[in-house]
This record gives C-alpha cells, structure tokens and sequence, in this order.
C-alpha cells in the first residue's frame, strides 16, 4: 500500500537524496552520480561516439524520475574539459583524437 511522507522514501533502492545529484545523458542515457563523473561521462570517447562532441548536450529525467538543475558553472566545466580534449587529440574536429588514449 501506499503510504507516509518523510524523506526517507526510496525511489529504485535509492533514497531522494541519491537522485538529486544524478545526472543521466540526453545524447547517451548514461547516468552517473555526482558532478565530477558527469564532466568526465561528457568529455569522454562513448559520450563523443554517442553525440558527436565532448560538450554538454542535455539531461533527461533519472532513474528517480528527477532532472537535476545544471548550473552555468557546470557547463563551463564541461565545456573546459572538451575544449582540452579536442587539442589533446591534434586538430579535433569531427573526429576528435587519433584514438591512442587510455
């Protein structure tokens, strides 16, 4: 049955609190926990096979049914790192790297 309130309600095994700072892809519905590993998911290889850039291309709701806020500041950060990326892998451009990264 249904029941109370409170905050200790689990969505998924997960309290509220997980999901509010989870984080899934628009372009790869890879979902992630925290900040930082939602940086490192966009500025990735999958994430660039996936969508075509290293950069920030949206969230869609998580396995909480939550769409976390995205402050500007996040997308900076997000943006910084594919801007490092494509001049680690030479001239970038469509194809990003030549492949040798870990």
């Amino acid at each position: 049955g249904g029941g109370g309130g409170g905050g200790g309600q689990n969505v998924n095994g997960q309290p509220m609190s997980f999901w509010r700072d989870c984080f899934k892809c628009a372009a790869c519905h890879v979902q992630v926990s925290g900040e930082v590993a939602f940086i490192q998911h966009c500025n990735g290889k999958s994430h660039f096979a996936k969508s075509g850039t290293r950069d920030f291309c949206g969230l869609v709701p998580n396995g909480g049914g939550i769409q976390p806020v995205v402050s500007q500041r996040l997308i900076d950060k997000i943006s910084a790192g594919a801007a490092k990326a494509s001049k680690k892998g030479g001239k970038g451009g469509r194809y990003g790297g030549d492949g040798a990264g870990g």
